[in-house]
């Protein structure tokens, strides 16, 4: 997009609802400046930029790990064009997050303070067929690190398509 290479992924899809690819990065505190966006481009649109925050102070009711929510992020919609996709306002996307959980008895307290956001996941299905993916730029404003927190290790990550994002599944 602005330089001379890019990632570059291809992906052939069957009829599913996800293909996600990750990156996990050091703990970044959720603060009102935060912010993360990287640039796209696909020979399909679809593609949906979206983050995982964990929520050290509450747990999860099925395992008792550290609660973690995902914040949604912008769709790529201009098939064989470069569009940057943010995810915008994502403490008050937290908030609402938490807001929700508590209302759900299995949840019971949930406490936002110390979230921290740890993994980057941009869903790549489109439809069934071949998609050509390009990435870069991958811009995190607002860093500040989160400190003591340990993140998830790779191999305990919850799967994506079991949670749910504001009542709808991912």
């Amino acid at each position: 997009q602005s330089g001379a290479g890019a990632e570059f992924v291809r992906l052939q899809h069957e009829l599913r609802r996800s293909a996600h690819l990750t990156l996990a990065g050091p703990p970044a505190r959720v603060i009102q400046e935060l912010g993360l966006s990287l640039w796209v481009k696909a020979t399909r649109a679809g593609v949906q930029l979206r983050g995982r925050v964990v929520l050290p102070r509450s747990r999860d009711p099925r395992d008792g790990s550290p609660l973690a929510v995902w914040v949604e992020g912008e769709v790529y919609d201009r098939p064989g064009g470069w569009q940057r996709l943010a995810i915008r306002d994502l403490l008050l996307q937290v908030q609402r997050q938490a807001r929700s959980k508590r209302s759900q008895p299995q949840f019971g307290e949930v406490d936002e303070r110390e979230a921290y956001f740890d993994l980057v996941v941009l869903n790549a299905y489109t439809s069934p067929g071949t998609t050509d993916l390009w990435i870069d730029n991958l811009e995190l404003d607002g860093f500040t690190e989160a400190p003591g927190a340990p993140g998830i290790p790779p191999g305990e990550w919850p799967n994506l398509d079991e949670h749910t994002s504001a009542g709808m599944p991912l």
